[in-house]
């Protein structure tokens, strides 16, 4: 933590040493104006969808699996959720995470850096590039 206050001593970061459950969403995702999605499994993903739609939070989504990845604004002025995308969540055991399929690496730097662009965006200036929208990212 202290080499990234080095780099700009202007941001404060709240480290969460936990893993994200029922039990603690709320209240973790409750402190924070904008929601960056970054996890690997179907069961986070509609978990933190759901906190942001009961707290009213814009979550900016990005996914990656092999060679293809996503990126999305959800619950930005009365857009639609994750779960109004997708309704139903898979079954655990029919869905593959980044490690069991693999992941191309330079297409989770895409994301990330559309996700972290698309904060910034709404963050500064109240706008958003992909409410309402899907980005999909094949660079194979």
């Amino acid at each position: 933590m202290s080499r990234l206050n080095a780099v700009n001593h202007h941001v404060t970061l709240i480290p969460h040493k936990v893993d994200l459950n029922a039990s603690n969403a709320l209240s973790i995702i409750e402190q924070y104006d904008l929601v960056l999605d970054c996890t690997d499994n179907a069961t986070t993903r509609y978990l933190i969808n759901d906190c942001c739609v009961l707290l009213k939070k814009v979550l900016v989504s990005g996914a990656a699996l092999r060679f293809e990845g996503q990126v999305s604004t959800y619950n930005y002025k009365g857009g639609p959720c994750y779960r109004c995308i997708n309704p139903v969540p898979p079954d655990p055991e029919s869905t593959l995470n980044c490690f069991e399929a693999g992941v191309l690496g330079p297409v989770t730097g895409i994301v990330g850096s559309l996700q972290a662009a698309e904060a910034i965006k709404i963050l500064a200036s109240n706008e958003s590039a992909y409410a309402g929208k899907m980005m999909l990212v094949s660079p194979w």
